[in-house]
Order: structure tokens, then sequence, then C-alpha cells
């Protein structure tokens, strides 16, 4: 798509996306809707943070899922 805009893509990374508590974690705060803006004590907003911290677990142990992922980092070049 980015190609037929007239863009070339530099560099694409999606692997550090696919870890399993990182999506976990964004999932849920999708759930939340705005985690910053929470005007009420909310316990998932604890849930979320333990999920990030956890996240580096992803890493270590290579818990990653190529087509499960939240978001792909692209960088591109107008042609």
């Amino acid at each position: 798509m980015l190609g037929r805009h007239g863009f070339k893509i530099a560099e694409s990374e999606s692997d550090r996306y696919g870890g399993f508590f990182f999506v976990l974690s964004h999932a849920l705060r999708f759930a939340i809707r705005d985690p910053h803006n929470c005007r009420s004590y909310n316990p998932l907003l604890y849930v979320h943070a333990l999920l990030c911290l956890m996240s580096k677990v992803d890493d270590k142990f290579k818990l990653r899922y190529p087509n499960v992922y939240t978001g792909t980092e692209v960088i591109v070049t107008k042609k």
C-alpha cells in the first residue's frame, strides 16, 4: 500500500511487538479506554502495569508470535 502511494520502505520492524505479555497489556489498555485520564480508581490499571513489566519476560523466554502483534514500526521515504 505504501508503494502504491509513492513511498519506499527504508526499515520495517514488528517482531518486538509480538510478545505474549506485551499484547495482553495493550489489549487491556484499550479495554480501559484511556488509562492516563481515569478519574476513578480502576484496579485494571495495576494489572496493566504488571503486564507491562512482565513484557520483559517475552524477550528473555522468546515468547513471540509473528502473527499476533499490536503494531508495526515502519520508516519510509518519499520516492
